[in-house]
Formats: structure tokens, sequence, C-alpha cells
């Protein structure tokens, strides 16, 4: 990120601007036949970007114009790349004006509209390392392609890329991507004390930086990024072959670069962390993704609450709500009159917030019940049917946090569920309560189980700890089979005879040599099932399929 002299600023503030300007009205107005003239006003965009020294703009106006060159030979949708222009033009012009006023520009900035153009090309995206080119970035040793990987141990590699898939499919779709963050970290780590080459751990160890940073919030989750992730999905599938050392490399070098230019973005966890990224030749950048991320936030003016945040937030105000309706019975009349005035503002807000989730009808039930409370005379009580209706809106509204905390509804999924009549919304709400309670319960044993089995493996503890493991193995066996998750029990079972049978026996000693990890392997497996039951994808069992895969190879 470099700092521009006041004669380029005066550039920005004046060609520049003048230039993009010129180029937006064009953009509101295109048609297919307007193509060549805006054409030539992004070409000289472009020009006075390489005169200013605006890497960033300039290859934003590079894809631009190839785009349109691709639009006027019929190579791509017109009516998607006008679209596109009309929004990349829009951006332009608020980082030329950012820049203004910073007096300094960052290359990565425009990295997905940049990107978005080479999809529409059909071409590969553009990373980090592409618009950094004065940075010096480590090389990958060719010779790791010719053996990776420990050749003894494919099986724990296909094991291995199974995993990483449905982790990944989560994280495609949107579903419990925390989670599959973690299985796909726990995959980097076990891949790094598999490999031999010391390049080869860094590569992986460099993977699970990136991922953890995914899961931390450290960086963002972008359309290029993802792809990313899937790209090293392709890669597991040529290590896990027979002969990965043949055909195609394993380890394209700008699959390395692009992880390695994403480490950079974020600062180093601790001094071990640090002096190994050293070694590794991770370069120091002056900017991070924080930097970035907030410049883009300025430029979209976006709001950083999701749907999580939106609905922690109505949970409270409907406590609030019902709060204040106690209050309506229990205060004198003057304070009544103060409790219905807030119960009136709760409930536009409320409404409100129903809207952006996309629940119509329970937004229009909210801004009804505001209306109906504005009309009520001011000196008089609230009639009982009228708190009834207040009630059962309420009720309502709290069935849809517990049906969809989990898993946001589409617009189509909030009307389908509000169309249902209430005692049946009640029932299901009731009934899922009750199983997010169980499987809730079986987490935390899950959780126990692991921790006391992390003793054991590091020798803190031994077989005194067994009556603990049998008893928590117990409780989550008998809570998957309350709620009718069989298969999810029978496994639990399964890794208890390992425990009890094999684990703490004299049997162990024939037992493959990481155990331990293929066992953790099958508990995580079975914390994950659990997530994405929470989540409404019961009927993904790949998870379960991986935990049978590995207690098979444990012999169980």
């Amino acid at each position: 990120m470099h700092t521009l002299n006041n004669h380029v600023i005066d550039l920005l503030d004046t060609e520049l601007g003048f230039a993009i300007k010129e180029a937006q009205a064009m953009a509101a107005q295109l048609d297919a036949e307007h193509l060549d003239p805006l054409n030539d006003a992004i070409k000289q965009i472009r020009g006075v970007c390489i005169i200013a020294g605006l890497d960033g703009l300039r290859q934003l106006a590079d894809e631009m114009v190839l785009s349109i060159e691709a639009a006027l030979a019929n190579e791509v949708d017109k009516e998607a790349l006008t679209s596109l222009l009309a929004s990349s033009l829009d951006t332009a012009d608020k980082l030329a004006a950012a820049i203004v006023v910073a007096k300094k520009e960052n290359a990565c900035i425009l990295l997905p509209e940049m990107t978005a153009f080479r999809r529409l090309r059909g071409k590969p995206p553009l990373y980090e390392y592409h618009c950094l080119t004065n940075v010096s970035w480590p090389p990958f040793d060719k010779e790791v392609a010719s053996n990776p990987l420990a050749g003894e141990q494919r099986d724990d590699v296909k094991r291995l890329l199974h995993l990483y898939q449905f982790g990944l499919l989560d994280i495609i779709r949107d579903n419990n991507r925390k989670k599959a963050f973690v299985i796909l970290y726990r995959v980097a780590q076990r891949l790094q004390n598999i490999a031999l080459l010391v390049m080869e751990k860094d590569y992986w160890w460099v993977i699970g930086l990136v991922l953890r940073a995914f899961a931390e919030g450290r960086l963002d989750l972008q359309v290029e990024r993802v792809r990313l992730l899937a790209a090293v999905e392709k890669q597991l599938r040529l290590l896990a072959a027979e002969n990965p050392g043949e055909g195609r490399n394993p380890y394209p070098e700008g699959l390395w670069r692009a992880f390695v230019s994403l480490v950079a973005l974020f600062e180093a966890s601790d001094d071990e962390e640090r002096e190994r990224r050293t070694r590794a030749g991770i370069p120091e950048l002056d900017f991070s993704e924080q930097d970035i991320s907030t410049i883009r936030e300025s430029l979209y003016d976006r709001s950083d609450e999701d749907s999580q945040q939106t609905f922690q937030t109505l949970k409270e105000l409907l406590q609030d709500a019902r709060s204040l309706l106690d209050g309506t019975q229990e205060e004198n009349r003057e304070g009544a009159r103060t409790i219905v005035a807030d119960l009136h503002l709760v409930f536009e807000s409320i409404a409100s917030l129903w809207e952006q989730a996309g629940f119509r009808g329970l937004s229009r039930c909210f801004a009804q019940h505001s209306t109906r409370l504005q009309s009520n005379r001011p000196d008089s009580e609230l009639p009982p049917e009228m708190i009834a209706d207040f009630i059962d809106t309420i009720l309502q509204a709290e069935c849809a946090l517990v049906e969809f905390n989990h898993a946001p509804a589409t617009r189509t999924e909030a009307e389908m569920w509000e169309n249902r009549p209430l005692t049946e919304i009640l029932q299901d709400s009731l009934l899922k309560t009750a199983q997010l309670a169980v499987m809730g319960e079986s987490e935390i044993h899950l959780s126990e189980i692991k921790e006391l089995l992390g003793d054991v493996s590091s020798g803190y503890s031994g077989e005194e700890v067994l009556p603990e493991l049998e008893s928590a193995f117990q409780v989550v066996t008998g809570s998957a089979r309350i709620i009718g998750l069989d298969r999810l029990a029978d496994l639990t079972a399964q890794c208890l005879v390992f425990v009890k049978e094999l684990l703490f026996s004299s049997e162990s000693e024939r037992l493959v040599e990481n155990y331990w990890e293929v066992f953790a392997d099958s508990i995580a497996c079975l914390e994950y099932y659990i997530s994405n039951c929470k989540s409404g994808h019961q009927e993904d069992e790949a998870p379960l399929d991986i935990a049978s895969e590995c207690l098979h190879s444990l012999g169980v």
C-alpha cells in the first residue's frame, strides 16, 4: 500500500474523477450499440491510472476492457456485463474519492470486482499475489511433487479426503460453516503430520493457518476464496490416488502462493508461529485483511449484522414485549400508559426486523399490533382479547426463532412456515426444542469425552477415567435413541466397545500406529453429524459414514 504525492492526488481529483463519471453516465444508458464508446472511456480511465501509478484501478480497467471486447465478439452475456460494469464503475468512483482522502492506494481492494469480470469470461480468478508484484513470494520445492505424502498411509489420505469433502460441502451451501472449518483445519493438521518433507509440512501448515483464520473471522470468505478451498479438494483427490507423483502436479505453485498471500494478511498468533513464518518465507505486508475489509465496508455501506445477530436482537425484544405486557396488568393507570407507549415502539422494531429476516407475515402482524396500540384510548386498559392476540403472535415469533435459529429461512420457506396453523407450529416447536436440548446435551458429553481421551493420550490419565468415559458414551447413545437417531446411537456404542475392549487392554498393541488420531476423527464426525441435525440436515449421513470407516479400521 503506497502513499501518493500531491500531484497524483490532484490528478485523481480532476482527470480520473471526470473520466469515471463520464463512463458511469454511459453505463447508465448502456445497450449493445454503445459498447464501443464506453470501451474508449474506460481506456481513458486506464491511461490516467497508469500515469498516477494506481495498480488496482488500472487492473480493474484492464478487466473491463477485455470483457467489453469479449461482449463485442459475442463471447459473453451482454446483459450480465452491463450490470457488472455499472456496479464496478460505482465502486471505482467511491474508491477514487477514498484514495484522495487517504492519499494511499491498495491494489487488493478491487479483487472481487476483477474476479467477477474474469468469471464472466470463463477465466481463473485473481488472488492477492497477482496484485502485489513487488513482493517476494517463497518458492515451492518441486521435489515434493515427485513423492507427495507418505505412500504407506494412503488409506489415511483417502479418509481425510472424505472428511474434507463433506466439510467443504457445508461451506459451499453455507451450513454450519464454523464447525466445517474446524473439520477442514483438522484435516490440514493430520496431513501435516503425515507429510515427510519439510516443504510439504509447511504447505499443509499454511493451509491450516488459513482455515483457522476463516473459522475465527480473521479472513473474509469471498467467492474466489471458496474456489481456493475447492482446489485443495481436487489436490487431495490427486494425493489419494495410487500413484500421486505421476501425471498432474498435486502441488501447483500458484495455489501455494495464493495461500501464502492470505496468511500474510493476518498477524501471527504467537512467537512460535511468527518464527515459523520467517523460516517458511512468509512476507510481511504493510496492510492487513482488516484494512481491506474496512475500506470495502465504507464503499458499500455494509451492515455487519448477520441473521444470527438479527435473531438474537429479536429474542431480546420479544422478552421485552412479554415483560411490558405483564406490566400493563400490574402498574397504575399512569404507569400503564408509559408501558403501552414503550410496547408500541418495541412492536415497531420487531416488525422491522422480521421484515429483514424474510418473515413478512410476522412483520405484518407486529405492525398491526403497533397500530392497534396507537388507536387504543390512552386512558383505558388494554382489552383482554387484544393482550391474548399479542401473546399468540409473540409465541409464534418465538417458535420461528427455535425453528430457524440454526438455518436462516428463505422468503419462500418463511411464507410456507407462516401459513401453517398456530397449533401445528406450537407442537413442532415443542418437539424441536426438546430435540435441540437432547442434541445439545450430547454435544456437551462428546466434548467431555474428547477432553478425557486427550488426557489419556497425553499420559495424564489412565484406566481410572474409564467409568467417566463409559457414563458419557451411554448418555450420548441413550439420547440418540430417544430422538430416533439410531445409527448415531449404534456408532456411539461401538466407540464405547473400542474404549472398553481395546483401548484399555493388552489388545491395544495390535492397533494401527495412529489409532488415537483415527479414533479422534470418529468422535469429531459424530459431533459434526449432531451439528448437521441441529441445522436441519439429518438426512446427510456422510459424517457417520466416515465415523464408521474410522471405527472399522480400528477393528470395531
